[in-house]
């Protein structure tokens, strides 16, 4: 799964993956909101998540989650 990242007026989440990927789900290390979540991430499809910090802070961290890692603790 490729995960790339971009800061334009809040933050910009690309997800792409060869496999399906169910119950994909994003977290951040600070206070915000994410303009989708929990979704099927399918192949060859690229998803653009954004997200939007309540406070101007230093670049949040992401994690990244979804039903296989959940499931069985790998990615």
């Amino acid at each position: 799964m490729l995960l790339q990242i971009l800061a334009l007026k809040g933050w910009q989440v690309t997800l792409q993956t060869d496999l399906p990927a169910f119950f994909v789900m994003l977290e951040a290390d600070c206070d915000g909101r994410f303009s989708d979540n929990g979704f099927l991430l399918r192949p060859g499809l690229a998803r653009i998540v954004y997200f939007s910090t309540v406070n101007d802070t230093a670049a949040p961290q992401f994690t990244l989650r979804h039903l296989q890692s959940a499931t069985y603790g790998t990615d």
